[in-house]
């Protein structure tokens, strides 16, 4: 820490000064950063338009996050720019006339964008969802609207082929395909899992619909919910179960002692 002096109230103060620039910081104390009127730089660019260019001979307070300049100090930058507040104003008013037109080309563009690409994706009879690649080319224009199509019937024809290979697969270990199931949904449309994993799932699911009161428990609970009820239940049932034929058991062996 090395001791220095506010360049406002004149108090002595210690202050780390490792990356201080004289020719770029103002050092203030604790009490004056706090009272001292400031702008930060996205204020100044964004309120009074203002350029980095404008900035870059205004010193900032020393030891901010972010760079804040005494309101004194913008205020006379603005005065020299605009000449006076009224030219100031005026020169706003017309920034945002034209800023507004830009951004309702910009919109004109992005929808001239979105009608062509949806028209090719009706030609091409594919699905459409703004989304990914059709999304980029909306913003920006691109990736170029045949690569996306082309992407997009690559994709349409991998999902496919998972497709039979899940159904191909599960038919042979009969079980049931339902590509509503979202395991399986994951495998095909996005090449989550893996048909090892969905075989499991689907296992599983089987058994909680033909054992267990899942079916059931979903008209009032979430799947996650009425699952772990259904087991618990399933367990708890199964208990009682084995306590019954348990105690069969042991009246049997009773009983055939008592006789022999």
């Amino acid at each position: 820490m090395t001791k220095s002096y506010c360049e406002s109230c004149k108090n002595e103060f210690y202050i780390n000064l490792e990356k201080y620039d004289e020719n770029l910081h103002i050092i203030l104390c604790k009490k004056c950063r706090n009272i001292k009127p400031v702008y930060i730089k996205s204020h100044c660019k964004n309120n009074f338009l203002l350029r980095d260019n404008d900035l870059k001979n205004v010193k900032y307070i020393y030891g901010l996050a972010n760079k804040c300049y005494l309101r004194d100090d913008i205020n006379n930058i603005v005065l020299n720019k605009y000449g006076s507040i009224n030219n100031f104003l005026k020169y706003v008013d017309i920034y945002n006339k034209k800023n507004e037109q830009r951004k309702l080309k910009k919109e004109e563009i992005k929808n001239e964008r979105r009608k062509y690409i949806q028209n090719l994706f009706v030609e091409n009879k594919l699905e459409y969802n703004e989304i990914g690649d059709i999304f980029m080319f909306i913003e920006t224009g691109k990736p170029s609207p045949i690569d996306i199509i082309n992407n997009e019937i690559i994709k349409l024809d991998e999902e496919m082929t998972r497709r039979v290979q899940l159904s191909m697969h599960l038919n042979e270990l009969g079980l049931y395909y339902d590509e509503l199931f979202k395991p399986c949904e994951n495998y095909i449309k996005h090449k989550k899992g893996s048909m090892c994993n969905i075989t499991e799932n689907i296992k599983f699911n089987t058994f909680l619909k033909n054992n267990t009161e899942y079916t059931k428990l979903l008209d009032d609970h979430s799947e996650n919910s009425a699952e772990e009820l259904a087991i618990m239940k399933f367990v708890d049932k199964n208990k009682k179960k084995r306590s019954k034929q348990k105690i069969k058991n042991i009246k049997s062996c009773a009983f055939l002692d008592f006789n022999s």
